[in-house]
């Protein structure tokens, strides 16, 4: 873990705050009143994105003009972050093996909600953003929960995602250069949540008579832009073992009582947690490979399938009472159907 003076992220926290003068006070203010009337959400939320729509709109809750939609989401997530400022730095050996492995269809959308802080900001060297031929880098994502009020379970989350495509970090919110707010919906997989998202997004769009790119609607390529992240979230989700040093870990940080109520002061700076370090000394020792012992079962044509690797990939499997909680891992390369002297015996041959 260290402490970086400075980040790109911060400073866009720092533009976002001079777009919106006294927007931290405001931020403050309704983290205040929770619990309180009508305002009233669980603690794993940091600030609904509806409060933060209220503080964009001076409390009018109009609706805001398409071209600025996205600034509720993108000061949400900064809202939340800026009481941690942590930033997730992957091993380099784990980042490239994770953006490269394949996510499935089925992959569910729970394990997605088990940050370690309100907010993260993930690092994303060397991704891109794709769209009409324009291609942007994607330095990072803030990641954070809000509440999901599409199903009207105000227990249910919804994770939000914004990507820090921003050119110039004084510019986060311009709608053309600037971040890029996406949400991924409620429960069931996350292919089905990304495909609602561009579905109702580009609704949205012509109602307000705003042309889309093509590239938008096309579920494909999209989840090809956000597979790496996703991949990335899933294993700080799955594998809290594998974040800092083994001496501390992220948390939220308690509030602390001032003469106004209790209030979460902003992080001094920036905190930068190391991920997957240790399991990625232990793949460049060589020793992170496993061997599925047990022979592969014959195919439904009846042919066997012949000893091979299978490479990085993510695994859902049953657990909990009645094995009804589907839970996520990623696995290192497997030796499928392969030879191993513990298991098969040993064969005696006479020789004359």
């Amino acid at each position: 873990m260290t402490q970086p003076p400075t980040h790109r992220a911060r400073e866009i926290l720092a533009s976002v705050g001079h777009t919106y003068p006294h927007l931290w006070q405001h931020v403050d203010r309704v983290r205040e009143a929770r619990g309180k009337e009508e305002r009233q959400w669980p603690e794993w939320c940091f600030l609904p994105l509806r409060e933060a729509h209220s503080i964009v709109t001076a409390g009018s809750r109009r609706r805001l003009p398409y071209e600025r939609q996205h600034h509720p989401s993108i000061v949400g997530a900064l809202a939340a972050w800026r009481v941690t400022q942590g930033i997730y730095r992957f091993d380099p050996t784990i980042y490239e093996k994770l953006i490269k492995t394949p996510l499935t269809r089925e992959l569910p959308t729970e394990p997605l909600y088990r940050l370690p802080e309100w907010c993260a900001y993930l690092e994303s060297p060397g991704l891109k953003w794709t769209v009409a031929g324009e291609e942007r880098p994607i330095h990072g994502a803030w990641v954070h929960l809000d509440l999901n009020d599409h199903t009207g379970d105000p227990l249910e989350p919804e994770l939000r995602i914004v990507l820090d495509t921003a050119c110039r970090t004084s510019d986060p919110l311009n709608p053309a250069r600037g971040c890029i707010a996406i949400p991924l919906v409620g429960r069931g997989t996350i292919a089905e949540s990304l495909e609602l998202v561009l579905a109702v997004g580009a609704k949205e769009a012509r109602a307000q008579g705003v042309s889309v790119a093509a590239e938008l609607t096309d579920v494909d390529h999209v989840a090809r832009i956000l597979w790496p992240i996703i991949s990335l979230l899933l294993y700080l989700c799955t594998e809290p073992q594998q974040l800092g040093d083994g001496l501390r870990h992220p948390e939220n940080p308690q509030p602390k009582r001032t003469r106004h109520g209790w209030r979460h002061f902003p992080a001094e700076r920036p905190t930068t947690w190391d991920v997957g370090v240790r399991m990625g000394a232990t793949f460049r020792r060589g020793a992170l490979y496993k061997t599925d012992t047990h022979p592969a079962p014959p195919t439904s044509t009846g042919i066997r399938l012949e000893p091979h690797m299978r490479g990085f990939h993510w695994h859902t499997f049953l657990a909990g009472p009645g094995r009804t909680e589907r839970r996520v891992r990623w696995l290192p390369p497997i030796t499928v159907n392969g030879f191993n002297p513990d298991v098969h015996p040993a064969t005696i041959r006479r020789v004359k």
